[in-house]
């Protein structure tokens, strides 16, 4: 649940990241955009692994971008990040849930004799 949460903070900033500081207007509407998908990969991720792997591809799409669309330390920073975070929620472990009827019986446990002490001399 650690990384769902973290897609999510990393979608709400790349949603409000062109409120933040002026960009240029394509950086913008791919932050913007970018955030919207990753809110909802990031709640169709959860149970969907096709959806984790297409935050991957987000996150990617991202990082690629940087090399395209010029911009400042902060900004070209912002989406690294972003990016590099969407990318490690993607590709998080994926939790594994066991049924309680698996869980009905508790195992027999052994009793192990005491050990003897002995005086050696």
């Amino acid at each position: 649940m650690f990384f769902t949460c973290l897609n999510a903070l990393a979608a709400v900033w790349l949603f409000t990241t062109p409120l933040l500081w002026p960009e240029l207007p394509a950086r913008g509407v791919l932050a913007a955009v970018a955030g919207a998908a990753a809110v909802f990969l990031g709640v169709m991720g959860i149970a969907s692994r096709q959806a984790r792997l297409a935050l991957v591809a987000l996150g990617t799409g991202l990082c690629i971008a940087n090399f395209f669309l010029p911009g400042g330390v902060g900004v070209m920073a912002s989406f690294v990040t972003a990016a590099l975070t969407l990318m490690a929620g993607g590709l998080s472990p994926v939790p594994y849930v066991v049924p309680a009827a698996a869980i009905t019986e508790a195992p027999a446990q052994e009793e192990i004799p005491a050990p003897a002490w002995t005086a050696a001399a």
